[in-house]
């Protein structure tokens, strides 16, 4: 599974492989016994033409082990192809 970045400088399209995402748990917390957490994957990279790009995955875990995607931000490119799929552990997966 891949997602494309274009580079808002020169329009280049990258593609990238969800694999190369890392996710941190950045915040949990207790709600009506059950637990829900935020994860976060930030991806930065630099477009052959110098401009930085990045953007930011967001996903809300409630209850545990149901995970939805509440939103991506991207920075110096957009984001125009996201084929990623959440996996149970945690992580992105191809």
């Amino acid at each position: 599974m891949t997602f494309k970045l274009k580079c808002n400088a020169c329009g280049a399209i990258e593609t990238f492989n969800c694999s190369e995402l890392e996710w941190d748990c950045i915040e949990s917390k207790g709600v009506n016994e059950e637990v829900d957490s935020l994860h976060q994957a930030v991806f930065e990279i630099s477009c052959p033409c110098g401009n930085d790009m990045k953007v930011t995955f967001d996903c809300r875990e409630h209850p545990e082990g149901e995970r939805e995607i509440e939103n991506a931000t991207p920075l110096g490119a957009e984001l125009i192809d996201n084929n990623c799929q959440f996996d149970v552990k945690g992580k992105y997966s191809d």
